[in-house]
């Protein structure tokens, strides 16, 4: 387990590594083509695509890589033979109503209805649609011990290839690019990385499960997919509640600060993001052996603890005396004042969450996702009211500190659950065990 898990970590590290310069690159591109007021609006409707997409597939993520996982540990491929076809038959379905649902909206809710509204709405309810089939894609994959397979797709090619489209027609025709086309090219390079993910996912799933009859666990499945949605809807927004009560409560402008401040703040928290990734599937497994496999679970949850947080406190430091610099060289003068506040300000609530390690992806593989689901639930609300009072007196710095509260709240009730149900101690306390 030591050997895969070092070198998943190191591939999924590369990987990350790999994408942060590109998905840099993609928002200075559109920061400064697109112009700030264009740019937000484009931050905006790529978290309400987010935002859609979570019934699609990304409510499905962890269940499927928690059944995969347990399916394929356990050697019943009828059982995972089940696991594919009940999330693609979810998926399909749920595709159907939201499709269903923004056509009545355009209908009979939406003003004027004019090509570009139509285009916009057509292009944000499509890049939802493909961001769930490539969540789902995900869970498998991560569920089959193939991290790096898993988030080739989302950290990678997608931001690679939407960059790749979006210079590629700007340098072409620059005069007819504008928001609906930076739109339709991300939902284009969605498109090829749903194709790529279905790809990979055919390959790599075991041989056995050709030929079996499909078997399911459908009230069990059932009653673990409410609180695995509204967990992963919980998550999604408190990582979107900075940029979706911004755009309802300021500016496009304000917005476009918000993203990029989230754009470069969140180098702080990706060490967290790369150990959830890898630990999921082992936490899985070692606690279907229950109580024996505590101490094991202790040293996995301490050892990535003290890699995510030191690396954050470097990331961090660096941001701090930089971070001026930085934004005035990638996006321009104006957004140091747009930008650098709130990406400190958030930059804090990343460093704390890196204290807490990954209490989240421990509970929901232990079999806690409830628990996960009411810390996560209460950080949400906790971010919307802050969000409210806030957005209006300080705009970005408001939606900033609102997000870094939230994420105070939910890392801090996790850690706190953690430690109740498995036991584990938590934060800074377990490092100096």
């Amino acid at each position: 387990m030591k050997r895969s898990m070092l070198s998943n970590s190191l591939g999924v590290a590369a990987l990350k590594f790999g994408s942060l310069p590109v998905t840099l690159l993609t928002s200075v591109f559109l920061a400064r083509t697109l112009g700030a007021r264009d740019f937000g609006d484009y931050s905006y409707y790529l978290s309400l695509a987010k935002i859609l997409a979570i019934p699609l597939g990304m409510g499905l993520l962890q269940l499927v890589l928690r059944e995969t996982a347990s399916a394929i540990s356990s050697q019943d491929w009828n059982l995972l033979h089940g696991v594919f076809r009940r999330s693609t038959q979810w998926y399909l379905f749920a595709s159907a109503i939201l499709f269903l649902a923004g056509a009545g909206y355009l209908i009979f809710f939406a003003g004027e209805k004019t090509t570009k509204l139509i285009l916009t709405a057509a292009c944000v309810l499509s890049l939802a649609s493909l961001i769930g089939l490539i969540a789902i894609l995900a869970g498998v994959l991560q569920g089959m011990r193939k991290p790096f397979a898993a988030q080739l797709s989302n950290l990678f090619l997608m931001p690679f290839l939407a960059l790749c489209f979006t210079a590629a027609f700007y340098f072409t025709l620059p005069n007819a690019f504008d928001l609906n086309v930076a739109l339709c090219l991300q939902v284009l390079a969605a498109a090829l990385c749903s194709a790529f993910g279905l790809i990979l996912a055919r390959r790599y799933a075991p041989a056995q499960v050709r030929g079996t009859t499909a078997s399911f666990e459908d009230r069990k499945w059932l009653a673990a997919m409410v609180p695995f949605s509204l967990m992963i809807a919980a998550s999604a927004f408190n990582n979107e509640v900075g940029i979706l009560f911004l755009g309802w409560l300021s500016t496009s402008t304000e917005v476009a600060g918000l993203r990029v401040a989230q754009s470069a703040a969140q180098l702080v928290g990706f060490p967290v993001m790369i150990a959830n990734i890898i630990l999921a599937p082992h936490v899985s497994i070692l606690a279907r052996a229950g109580i024996e496999n505590r101490s094991e679970l202790q040293k996995l949850y301490t050892n990535s603890a003290k890699i995510s947080f030191f690396s954050a406190v470097m990331i961090a430091l660096l941001l701090g005396v930089l971070g001026d610099f930085i934004l005035e060289v990638l996006f321009g003068e104006r957004y140091i004042i747009l930008s650098f506040w709130p990406m400190i300000i958030i930059t804090f609530g990343n460093i704390f969450g890196a204290t807490c390690g990954s209490a989240g992806t421990f509970l929901t593989m232990a079999g806690h996702e409830k628990d996960t689901l009411a810390g996560q639930a209460i950080a949400a609300a906790f971010t919307s009211i802050s969000a409210v009072l806030l957005i209006p007196h300080f705009g970005a710095v408001g939606a900033a500190m609102s997000v870094t509260l939230g994420l105070i709240a939910w890392n801090l009730l996790l850690a706190i659950r953690l430690n109740r149900r498995l036991g584990i101690r938590v934060g800074i306390r377990s490092f100096l065990t």
